[in-house]
């Protein structure tokens, strides 16, 4: 009688795992009317060059991870102020740390109508403590102005 309850039971179990998986698919026949893909020809020449500058991000790190950021672009940190940005585009998003993308706003308050910022170079300087480390990130950014 146990053996035939437990039968009844995993069948049922199984008819209903088959049963939820299945659903009702509906596919539109939307086209994209644009190409994969495109090409600009463009030359230095068509970039002016805004200006430049370095930001900075400074944090200890304890036991491999709790963080704790000390300062950003030379001032106290205050978390509940806290500022983002994530350079990049839609094809290409550029990789940077976390807490440099917290200097970054820097940038855009300086040379808010640049068209383009390039990071050019990052400095990462490490100092290991006892059961942490204290970590100074630095960023040159480059912003350009498209001419037309």
């Amino acid at each position: 009688m146990k053996r035939r309850i437990l039968l009844i039971g995993l069948v049922s179990i199984l008819l209903l795992s088959f049963s939820s998986c299945g659903g009702y698919r509906q596919v539109s026949g939307a086209k994209t009317f644009t190409d994969a893909s495109y090409r600009v020809n463009t030359s230095i020449s068509d970039y002016r060059l805004l200006g430049e500058m370095e930001v900075s991000v400074e944090w200890r790190t304890y036991f491999g991870m709790y963080e704790v950021i000390d300062r950003v672009n030379g001032e106290d940190f205050n978390p509940r102020e806290e500022k983002v940005v994530a350079l990049g585009g839609v094809l290409q998003p550029m990789t940077l740390d976390d807490n440099i993308s917290k200097a970054l706003y820097k940038v855009l308050e300086q040379y808010p109508d640049a068209d383009y910022y390039v990071p050019v170079c990052t400095k990462l300087e490490i100092e290991k403590l006892f059961l942490g480390k204290h970590s100074v990130e630095t960023v040159k950014v480059k912003a350009y102005k498209l001419v037309k």
